[in-house]
């Protein structure tokens, strides 16, 4: 596999992949479903091999594992561990650090209630968006695990996700 880098954004990446310039990518199914819905239907030209950022299979896709479900020995099991928490995160909304405890609270309350509501989850289910946020509490813990990520494999992850020239 050789990491290609040089597109300026995920539109272009896909325009790549059609033209064949691209043997894969990486993006997340709810891109995929709003912007080329054709491309996961059987005969479409995407064939998922694993889902990051889940812990359970998409019922849309359930014959895709997640990328928790692959490793075969501890060392794989903590690289993919550690490759999967900042695809959990997603998209996060951060607030800036010194901020009144209830002042945060009451932030994130009003934004999980926001992302719940009938009238946001119908506009994403409209537009094939995928809408699971995770509250505060829970991205508090994912970071926390990724704090805990072991150096040797943080190191490994950079390597094998840093760009070469050859």
């Amino acid at each position: 596999m050789k990491l290609i880098t040089g597109y300026p954004d995920g539109n272009t990446i896909s325009l790549a992949f059609e033209r064949r310039e691209l043997d894969g990518r990486t993006a997340s199914v709810s891109s995929i479903t709003a912007t080329h819905p054709d491309w996961l239907r059987p005969e479409g030209p995407v064939h998922p091999l694993a889902l990051l950022g889940r812990k359970t299979r998409l019922p849309a896709l359930p014959d895709v594992p997640t990328a928790r479900e692959l490793p075969v020995d501890d060392r794989a099991r903590a690289i993919i561990e550690a490759m999967d928490l900042p695809y959990q995160l997603a998209r996060p909304y951060v607030l800036a650090p010194g901020l009144p405890t209830d002042r945060q609270k009451a932030l994130r309350e009003a934004f999980m209630a926001a992302a719940n509501s009938k009238e946001i989850r119908a506009e994403a289910d409209k537009l094939s968006l995928d809408g699971s946020p995770l509250d505060g509490q829970t991205v508090d813990g994912l970071v926390a695990e990724m704090e805990k990520s072991p150096p040797e494999v943080l190191d490994y992850l950079r390597n094998l996700l840093t760009p070469t020239t050859r």
